[in-house]
């Protein structure tokens, strides 16, 4: 399965390639860290990161993947409706929130650690493949993800995207988990 790849050392430069031409680093880190989001609203995921997993001059990759369940030419042809347009707002869309959050995690988090860099890619792909080939492709030294816990059961119909790199990665893999409080579980 190909891949292809919004790629971009600042958060003003997302250009496409492929997974077979995503670039090194921009500069040599200390050690590269890959992080799966699949989520803006990964506050809590990154705040850990920072807190207890990075180190001063470590580059911080942040690669968020979008899922393609159907490729847009099919669409076009079975349908007969026209979605570039569409497909290219999501990308965009996508895009600037990329941008924005790289924008805040380096104002709110990396200036507290020196020489931290936070870089972003943005990838379309089935995310489970994208992050191990991600890993092996940059040379990261950890890969973090998190994990939602929605149960056995929709794991076992849906997978696991922690569960999926926890089995295929190279290199050490955090999962991550939001802890629950008291007044907040729920049976699942």
């Amino acid at each position: 399965m190909s891949s292809q790849v919004f790629d971009g050392p600042a958060p003003d430069t997302l250009e496409p390639t492929t997974l077979a031409h995503l670039p090194a680093p921009t500069t040599e880190p200390a050690r590269l860290i890959l992080l799966g989001l699949d989520s803006p609203d990964a506050e809590p995921l990154l705040k850990y990161t920072f807190t207890h997993l990075l180190k001063p001059n470590d580059t911080l990759v942040i690669l968020h993947t979008i899922p393609r369940a159907f490729p847009p030419a099919a669409m076009d042809f079975y349908t007969g409706v026209d979605i570039t347009g569409y497909i290219e707002q999501v990308k965009q869309n996508v895009m600037d929130g990329m941008k924005t959050l790289v924008q805040d995690v380096r104002q709110k988090y990396a200036k507290d650690l020196d020489g931290v860099k936070v870089e972003a890619r943005l990838v379309w792909g089935d995310p489970r493949e994208v992050l191990v080939g991600a890993a092996d492709k940059l040379g990261a030294s950890m890969v973090i993800v998190g994990n939602r816990g929605r149960g056995a059961l929709k794991n076992l119909v849906m997978g696991s995207v922690s569960s999926y790199v926890l089995s295929h990665s190279k290199v050490p893999v955090v999962v991550y988990r939001e802890p629950v409080s008291e007044g907040s579980k729920s049976s699942k």
